[in-house]
């Protein structure tokens, strides 16, 4: 992992609510909604989800007020380790799965693959929290495909994400709620970021000449 963005909301009345009443009334967003998002969970899981159609970034949020010590920590647990996940199975973690535990080490999530039961958004939540990560590619999918989890988010996480659109996802995130759930931002964005990624491009000008002529290619 090389990016992790958390925020808190509260104030949200969690609805099921289909997504086309969120009433994004602008520049078409509206139907996009309704077009990219196959399955309506509440107003909260259906604006992440938007954003990660959006922006190409997976989001997740948490009851805050299940969260023990109201902390969490990115780390791995030994092997064996049960995780209940939000469809209920059960999953015994590897040694080398990277998870998102609250201040006692309990699994709260597999890092960018699947949530967990005991920490998730419900009828009765009142304040979320948000997070927006950039995980290592190999290690979500060597994990989605151990456990056979093949999530939208594990299938973005697998190709490589965008670490520097996380900030920009999890912001978009609070003010779809702020405007169309009635949350209210309730603490500073944290940002956690050891070693920030620069992208460069090393596609060369001559490289690119003797593609437009066809070297690339075979006759």
């Amino acid at each position: 992992m090389c990016q992790l963005n958390i925020l808190t909301v509260k104030g949200i009345p969690v609805l099921h609510s289909p997504m086309s009443k969120l009433g994004l009334h602008r520049n078409g967003s509206k139907i996009f909604l309704v077009q990219s998002v196959a399955k309506s969970i509440n107003n909260v899981v259906d604006i992440t989800n938007f954003i990660l159609h959006e922006y190409g970034q997976p989001l997740h949020a948490f009851d805050a007020d299940k969260l023990d010590n109201k902390k969490i920590r990115v780390t791995k647990l030994p092997a064996g380790t049960e995780f209940q996940a939000l469809d209920n199975r059960t999953f015994k973690l590897s040694e080398n799965d990277l998870v998102i535990c609250d201040g006692n080490g309990n699994p709260l999530c597999i890092a960018g693959v699947y949530g967990g039961k005991d920490s998730g958004v419900t009828d009765s939540t009142v304040k979320c929290f948000l997070e927006s990560a950039h995980f290592d590619a190999e290690s979500v999918r060597k994990t989605s495909m151990r456990h056979n989890l093949r999530t939208d988010a594990a299938k973005v996480f697998e190709k490589g994400s965008d670490p520097n659109v996380t900030v920009a996802a999890i912001k978009k995130a609070a003010i779809l709620m702020v405007e169309y759930a009635g949350a209210i931002v309730s603490s500073e964005l944290v940002d956690v970021y050891p070693e920030k990624f620069n992208p460069r491009d090393h596609f060369k000008i001559s490289e690119s000449k003797r593609l437009h002529r066809g070297q690339y290619f075979r006759r």
